[in-house]
């Protein structure tokens, strides 16, 4: 077995040295490192089988036993400077289901990346994923999840998050491997001030499917939340989405925006969206828009006149296309990998 160094520059996991990576290479954990600084303040970065159930929240009493997963906790008015990082590493095929439970005390502050890396020929069954996030008062947490299991695997992933008073919460899921990915994403808004950014962006082709489901729900009033999901397809891809913004009948003053994008790079490809709205209060601003469409001709015409091939301008098209989403991962690293993982879509070796 190579050394661990060049074992992790080879599947291009960043942060192996920095403050906290947990590393799972295919059923066991490899790495378990966290900064002796971070662990005087009491942050935990640790196999959640590890962890007694009386230091788990109590929203996640009733779960049923994970059969591994990551536990992530921060303590009152703690802020991680640098990202604490989760991978999931598949060499063989055989993999257990992962869960994540996030957990950020009041007045605490971390930025989270969890990865699912594998061979893009590797066959592996269903694999679900479950993550868990607490976002207390005043607390500001950014989750990044980027999937890249292998095209012979169909994910299930589903994530809820619970956003107190004056909490922030900022969530990304990116798609990039899988046959079909069936994800659930669902934030709820539970405090005067909570706020929620949910991001995801997704890139199919061949016969890739990706079912989205995502819910904006706003319990009380006074709390925001903003979503933005883009999709691009090519060759027989297709993608569904629904998406709900419920709005209880006491949550007032609540601003919500949701938003779903997709592009066809081909005649075959299909994008269903369905944006939904549950409105019980009087005193709201609430949107909601969708749009699925080709590349716009203009713009290839544009780019083209300019002495560009027509290959070069497709894939400045759907970068663009993706960059204000891209633009809110944490690190240039992490951007030049989707990018690279674009570039490599349009040409067919991905």
């Amino acid at each position: 077995m190579p050394p661990l160094v060049d074992t992790l520059r080879h599947w291009e996991i960043e942060g192996w040295q920095e403050d906290g990576l947990l590393l799972y290479r295919d059923t066991t954990v490899m790495v378990s490192h966290l900064a002796d600084h971070l662990r005087r303040a009491r942050v935990v970065l640790t196999n959640l089988a590890d962890v007694p159930t009386a230091q788990q929240p109590t929203e996640t009493a009733g779960d049923p036993p994970g059969t591994h997963g990551a536990f992530v906790y921060v303590p009152r008015s703690v802020t991680v400077e640098r990202p604490l990082r989760i991978a999931h590493v598949s060499t063989t095929g055989k993999m257990l289901a992962p869960k994540t439970v996030v957990v950020l005390e009041p007045e605490s502050e971390a930025t989270v990346i969890e990865e699912t890396i594998a061979e893009p020929t590797q066959h592996a069954p269903t694999v679900p994923t479950a993550v868990r996030l607490f976002v207390r008062t005043g607390a500001r947490l950014r989750y990044y999840y980027l999937q890249n299991w292998g095209r012979q695997t169909d994910h299930t992933y589903a994530q809820t998050a619970q956003v107190e008073q004056d909490g922030h919460l900022l969530s990304l899921l990116a798609t990039l491997g899988s046959r079909v990915t069936r994800a659930s994403v669902e934030t709820k808004l539970v405090g005067p001030g909570a706020h929620s950014d949910l991001y995801g962006v997704a890139f199919g082709d061949t016969q890739q499917r990706f079912e989205y489901h995502t819910l904006q729900d706003h319990v009380v009033g006074r709390t925001t939340s903003d979503l933005l999901y883009k999709t691009a397809l090519e060759d027989q891809a297709a993608s569904r989405y629904t998406g709900l913004i419920r709005i209880a009948r006491d949550a007032q003053k609540t601003d919500a925006y949701q938003a779903n994008r997709n592009l066809l790079l081909s005649q075959q490809a299909k994008a269903d969206s369905i944006p939904m709205l549950e409105i019980l209060a009087d005193d709201v601003r609430c949107t909601h828009g969708a749009t699925v469409g080709p590349v716009d001709p203009e713009q290839s015409f544009y780019l083209m006149s300019r002495g560009l091939p027509f290959p070069t301008a497709e894939q400045m098209i759907v970068e663009g296309f993706f960059e204000q989403v891209l633009q809110k991962l944490p690190s240039v690293g992490l951007r030049e990998r989707l990018h690279a993982h674009i570039e490599r879509k349009l040409r067919g070796h991905a």
